[in-house]
């Protein structure tokens, strides 16, 4: 599987990966996650060709990821790096909210 920059990825393409499963590798340990919000952000940025967004992911609560940079797969965009951010709890409690951000 090849990895797309970063610079390529649009909010276009997670949006049709919604609710979508995504591997992140984690050290020994692979955890799936399920994309469930791509947010459009106020644009503040310097590229015109480019309007920022972030991507939320649901994953368990068992084994919370600390913020750092992950590979991540999925079916439909293949691999990723990126860096996520642990948000916390998920509304109902049951799982964890991480973020990506893209400027």
């Amino acid at each position: 599987m090849s990895q797309i920059p970063l610079d390529a990825l649009s909010a276009e393409q997670f949006k049709e990966q919604l609710h979508q499963p995504f591997r992140i590798r984690a050290d020994e340990e692979t955890i799936e996650v399920r994309l469930v919000e791509v947010r459009d952000l106020e644009s503040h940025s310097r590229r015109e060709d480019k309007s920022p967004f972030s991507i939320l992911f649901a994953g368990p609560s068992e084994r919370p990821l600390p913020q750092r940079i992950y590979r991540l797969e999925n079916d439909g965009m293949g691999e990723l790096e990126l860096f996520l951010v642990n948000l916390g709890p998920d509304a109902d409690g049951d799982g964890m909210i991480y973020e990506a951000v893209f400027t």
